[in-house]
């Protein structure tokens, strides 16, 4: 993952949104290659990277960099999966359905039917409603300085202040925002949370220095059922145990991207695989893993045996006393409740499509009439509207279109998903604890699961269709939109290419669920 609105910045509606953009098109054009880098940079740099630091302490230093490279690798080779899918959805004969397929949905119901659409569907809505409950335990963390400061009142010091200060915090600034119908105004958020990440990396290597070269005066927070480490202990190199399978879903977690290839993709000039893969291993390779690998290293080195499950924890104490710090708290903070209203939206999109879609008998009907009065209803697609995408991004092939909900749908939607995720973060106050539960359960199945699921499935069909000797006539009516079709084979059937896609496959179920099982133990 992620933080988490990673969106491309355009469309936006205030004068100062307007040069804002003006100045982005102008050093990142759009459409170039530079702007396909940090579109994928920022829809995978976020709040994932404050769990890195308690990643290397569960795995090592030398182990959990090594796992921080290997999520980088494979999750170049899933993008890599997704572009050839793509291109052979539009260049292939073996293909039968629609051309212009853009989308996680639009693959899982072509490829696999609709009750896969619903499931891809859900795993999207299920990683951002979890997103928003990070959003609000960050928030507790974030405040938890603020509200022992002296002037404060003493119900904010109490047992009880953190979780008073998260329900105020959430009714004065979360909940006004969720109730949002248009988050164009908000897709500033993308170079928001892209910096504030970079000065959160700045302040903890300047933390990690100071402190390491001069005299350690740091407070240890260290709970009392973990007494014995601290940050005074040695540096670990490797860990085995029970809890190191911990690092592999918030390492999951943090790569999170793959959802937003599409959009892309089909953003990029003179768009072609290679260009793509030039683009990911920059921005994957250039700068995902440079800014994790440093936020990782340096947080952990900084408080070893003593990192806790988000970095900001450990640094509780320094705002009133580092400048540096205080800044990462402030650009951290505002990037928390500019993005919440973004992973709210794409959850209530998809509950609408999905409780006010019509009839498969009336869906003619229904496009018909938006064509006619547009402002009177919506087009759902949960990864085409997920916050993560840096484009406006409409998915292609078959989104579904309903009816505006009346205002009171609107606003109880809303009001449920923000405050049932503000009573889950309540209870569940560490943030480490929801990404992993995301991490095993949704990315695992988004990363790596299904980017393999949809290059086996294009290789049987066309596997299928070249046994048969390639029938002309299955070729569709409207191809002549696409002149290029191939002649051959062109997915990848070498035994070395089938053992990377079973491994991508298999691994992802397997990291999915172990890890699932170890985080639900370690509770």
């Amino acid at each position: 993952m992620s933080d988490v609105e990673k969106q491309r910045l355009v469309d936006g509606d205030s004068i100062g949104m307007t040069s804002q953009v003006g100045f982005l098109n102008k050093l990142l054009p759009e459409g170039s290659l530079h702007a396909g880098v940090f579109n994928i940079a920022s829809a995978t740099l976020g709040a994932g990277a404050l769990t890195l630091p308690y990643a290397l302490r569960k795995s090592g230093l030398i182990f959990g960099t090594f796992w921080l490279a290997f999520g980088m690798l494979t999750t170049i080779y899933s993008i890599k999966l997704l572009i050839d899918v793509i291109e052979a959805v539009r260049y292939s004969p073996a293909w039968k359905g629609p051309r212009n397929l853009d989308s996680y949905e639009g693959l899982s119901l072509y490829l696999f039917g609709p009750k896969m659409e619903y499931f891809v569907e859900a795993q999207i809505i299920i990683f951002c409603y979890g997103t928003a409950i990070a959003y609000v335990v960050a928030v507790g963390d974030i405040l938890d300085p603020v509200r022992k400061l002296h002037f404060m009142p003493d119900a904010f010091k109490d047992h009880y202040g953190r979780q008073l200060v998260m329900v105020l915090f959430w009714t004065a600034l979360m909940l006004p925002l969720s109730f949002l119908k248009n988050v164009n105004s908000l897709r500033f958020s993308s170079l928001l949370g892209v910096c504030s990440i970079l000065i959160l990396v700045a302040a903890t290597i300047y933390h990690c220095a100071v402190n390491r070269l001069t005299d350690w005066d740091y407070d240890c927070v260290t709970p009392q059922d973990e007494a014995g480490s601290g940050c005074a202990d040695d540096v670990e190199y490797f860990v085995f145990d029970g809890t190191t399978a911990l690092t592999i879903p918030l390492i999951m977690l943090a790569y999170t991207c793959q959802v937003n290839v599409f959009s892309i993709y089909q953003e990029l000039k003179d768009a072609t695989p290679k260009k793509m893969m030039k683009i990911s291993w920059l921005g994957m390779g250039g700068i995902c893993f440079v800014v994790y690998a440093l936020m990782g290293v340096f947080g952990y080195l900084d408080f070893l045996g003593d990192t806790q499950g988000n970095i900001l924890k450990n640094n509780r104490f320094d705002p009133s006393e580092n400048v540096f710090i205080a800044i990462a708290f402030v650009a951290i903070a505002l990037t928390v409740v500019v993005a919440f209203p973004l992973v709210v939206f794409p959850c209530r999109d998809s509950i609408f499509s999905i409780i006010l879609q019509p009839k498969a008998d009336d869906r003619r009907e229904t496009e018909e009439q938006a064509r006619i009065n547009p402002d009177l209803y919506e087009v759902a697609s949960a990864s085409s509207s997920h916050v993560y995408m840096p484009g406006p991004g409409a998915a292609g092939g078959q989104p579904r279109i309903y009816k505006k909900p009346p205002n009171w749908m609107h606003y109880s939607v809303s009001f449920s998903i923000s405050f049932s995720a503000l009573v889950i973060a309540l209870a569940i106050p560490n943030i480490q604890v929801v990404f992993q539960f995301l991490g095993g359960l949704c990315s695992s199945v988004l990363c790596f699961v299904l980017p393999a699921a949809f290059m086996k499935k294009m290789i049987a069909l066309e596997t299928a269709y070249y046994a048969e000797g390639g029938d002309p006539e299955g070729v569709q009516d409207d191809d002549e939109e696409y002149p290029n079709l191939w002649t051959e084979p062109m997915l990848p059937k070498s035994c070395i290419s089938k053992v990377c896609i079973e491994g991508l496959y298999w691994g992802g179920i397997l990291a999915g669920i172990g890890s699932t099982v170890v985080s639900a133990i370690s509770l």
